[in-house]
């Protein structure tokens, strides 16, 4: 509860950019997903289970905050729909992919891993992108500038 108050009130301010927020909250779920089979104390389960929520309510709140302001006023619906419906589905998907990967290793311990490195990956991919995309800008004249900005 905390985080979706801090990060709401941290989207609002406008010298902070709302994507560095929701990637910083999906690369913190990502990291305490990995580190999850490495923990055996009740301790670490509980450090664990401040840091996932912590990350967890970085990731709701600007998502729909980002779904909601990253399209025209009458699109809004059908991009929470759509965005949401994305979500719903990867959240479906989850329980039974992880019982098959656990299945096939015998042990939970890899579906963690592998969950964990895809959020560290989704988390991780826009930095890359956007040195990508200022290096770009550099190079190009402006009437390029504005066809970069508008992809």
């Amino acid at each position: 509860m905390v985080a979706r108050v801090v990060s709401g009130r941290l989207c609002d301010a406008t010298w902070v950019n709302p994507i560095f927020i929701f990637q910083l909250g999906v690369f913190v779920v990502g990291l305490a997903t990995v580190l999850l089979p490495l923990l055996k104390s009740y301790e670490g389960i509980i450090v664990f289970v401040v840091v996932y929520g912590f990350g967890d309510g970085i990731v709701i709140t600007t998502m729909n905050s980002l779904l909601m302001f990253t399209v025209d006023e009458k699109r809004r619906g059908a991009a929470l729909g759509l965005g949401n419906s994305l979500l719903a589905l990867g959240i479906a998907a989850g329980p039974p992919l992880a019982g098959f990967i656990a299945d096939r290793f015998d042990s939970y311990e890899w579906s963690f891993y592998m969950a964990g490195i895809l959020m560290l990956s989704a988390g991780m991919i826009p930095f890359p992108l956007l040195l990508l995309r200022k290096k770009r800008s550099y190079d190009l004249n402006e009437e390029a500038l504005d066809v970069i900005g508008y992809v």
